[in-house]
């Protein structure tokens, strides 16, 4: 992973295998970054991901395989 801050946008380039939240979140809480919009461009093989039922208080997952060319997140919210 490698990222480079240019006032309040950072770059951010993962490399091959990375898992993509770990990474944001390493930078997140190097970065002291409370909130922030993330968006994303490239190829991923396989991921998993889902919604939360909050009457039920459980995590559904959803996976896919194969090649996904293009991601864009909303709003995350980063903890540290």
């Amino acid at each position: 992973m490698d990222y480079r801050r240019f006032k309040d946008t950072i770059y951010l380039r993962l490399d091959p295998g990375e898992e993509i939240i770990e990474q944001i979140e390493k930078v997140a809480k190097k970065e002291n970054i409370q909130l922030a919009q993330i968006n994303g461009l490239g190829a991923l093989n396989d991921f998993t991901t889902g919604v939360f039922d909050t009457v039920e208080k459980k995590f559904h997952p959803i996976h896919f395989e194969g090649v996904w060319w293009a991601f864009k997140y909303g709003l995350c919210q980063c903890y540290s």
